[in-house]
Order: structure tokens, then sequence, then C-alpha cells
């Protein structure tokens, strides 16, 4: 369905708030769903890219009509438990997430992107996937800081 990924959104979400100054990513927990038995690292290598290929469209996005690249945060989302009581989250898209905090500071890196880690951050609830009150407030309050720093340098 059209939309329902962050690569197919990017055009209507630029398209409908441009011009922007900083764009916050946070994308990756989903696609844990999906992952394959094997290579956890991997898994989370490819779900990394994926956030990278979205800073990338919405460079492109910007370039198209003539805006000023927007600066980005990219956030790496927090662990998922062993236990969620989500289907489709099972124990090896817990593996996948225990590497995000690596491959999305790489990622980060490659597009010129700061950096933020939800897993120290973020303790999740008993359905071992969704954060905390607590959790929510700590990650708001890092990608605030993260908002104000860019803003000023």
């Amino acid at each position: 369905m059209k939309y329902r990924n962050g690569m197919d959104s990017v055009p209507y979400a630029y398209r409908t708030t441009y011009p922007l100054d900083i764009i916050v990513i946070m994308l990756g927990t989903n696609d844990t769903k999906f992952v394959c038995m094997g290579d956890s690292a991997l898994n989370a290598r490819n779900v990394a890219y994926g956030a990278e290929m979205i800073i990338k469209e919405f460079k492109a996005e910007a370039m198209r009509f003539g805006q000023k690249v927007p600066q980005f945060i990219l956030v790496a989302p927090p662990l998922i438990g062993y236990k969620s009581t989500f289907i489709r989250f099972t124990k090896e898209g817990s593996e996948t997430s225990r590497f995000f905090s690596e491959k999305f500071a790489i990622a980060a890196k490659n597009q010129k992107a700061t950096f933020v880690d939800a897993a120290p951050l973020c303790e999740t609830g008993p359905d071992c996937l969704h954060i905390t009150e607590n959790s929510h407030r700590r990650l708001a309050q890092a990608i605030a800081k993260a908002v104000r720093e860019l803003a000023i340098s």
C-alpha cells in the first residue's frame, strides 16, 4: 500500500512541510518483524541502510525544490524484548535490535547526521516493545538537546 513505509512517505512528507531546517528520523522497529533467521548484525545493517536511504531521499526532495538541505537527527530505535507479546516480533527481531546502535551510528555518520541512541535511554513496558512513559521523557529530552545543538551551530 502506498505511503505505508518510510521511503514511500518521503515525497508527501517533504512536499507538505517544506522548508525544513531539521528532520528527526526514528525508524526500524517494525522492520524487525520481517528479519529472517541468521545474521542479526546483517539484518540491522539492512534496516539502518533503509534509514540512510530515507535521509538521501529527503535531501533529494529538498534539492528538487531548490531548498536548503535540512540537517538530520537519526535515532536508533530502542531494544525489543525477547518476549514481545506482539505477533511477528520474534527472538530474531530482538537480536537484530541489539545491533541497531552500532549500525545506525554508521548510517548517521555516512549522511553527516546527528546520532541519538534510544537504547540506553529507553526501557520497554510489559509488552517488551513499547517504551515506558519515563523512557519517552528521556528520549524526548535527548532529541530536544540534539535539536538545540543543531539550531545554534
